[in-house]
């Protein structure tokens, strides 16, 4: 075999390769919409008020716990800002999130809290970091109070921004 047909022979097996493993994360990375994100978060309050909050948190964060879907995961913090759970970015758990700014600057955990304290639950959009697609995009999370937490899911939106 020539030397060009070994390289383009070595770029058709690692191409292969690479859409044969992506695809299964394609498939997990798909967009959930903001109707299948209520109902998550809706799905993990039952979860927490059935199952307190050490079990519930640990299912949030775990693959196997039923509440990751696609790029559809579930956090918590309580009214001070604490992280709770975050079944994305787990390096959040046990921080503050207070004082946590979108790329346009906009404080939307303390709007998330103030909303969930008059309303019991509602939405906030605001632009995040997609851990799927990589990139920052908005997104509209539905947030309700289970006693001391706050509840959330985010669906990101369609259209980059």
């Amino acid at each position: 075999m020539s030397w060009g047909c070994r390289v383009l022979s070595s770029a058709l097996a690692a191409t292969l390769l690479t859409l044969a493993l992506g695809a299964p994360a394609q498939q997990r990375c798909a967009l959930g919409t903001k109707e299948e994100a209520k109902a998550l978060a809706l799905k993990a309050a039952k979860h927490l008020e059935a199952r307190g909050p050490l079990e519930a948190f640990d299912d949030f964060m775990r693959d196997q716990g039923g509440f990751l879907d696609r790029d559809l995961y579930v956090f918590v913090v309580d009214f001070n800002g604490n992280m709770w759970a975050n079944g994305a970015f787990p390096q959040f758990v046990g921080g503050n999130a207070i004082g946590a700014l979108d790329t346009d600057g906009r404080l939307y955990i303390v709007e998330m809290l103030t909303l969930a304290h008059q309303h019991g639950e509602g939405w906030v959009e605001y632009r995040w970091f997609n851990p799927c697609s990589g990139s920052y995009m908005m997104k509209a999370t539905f947030f309700t109070r289970v006693g001391p937490f706050v509840v959330a899911v985010g669906a990101y939106l369609e259209v980059s921004q």
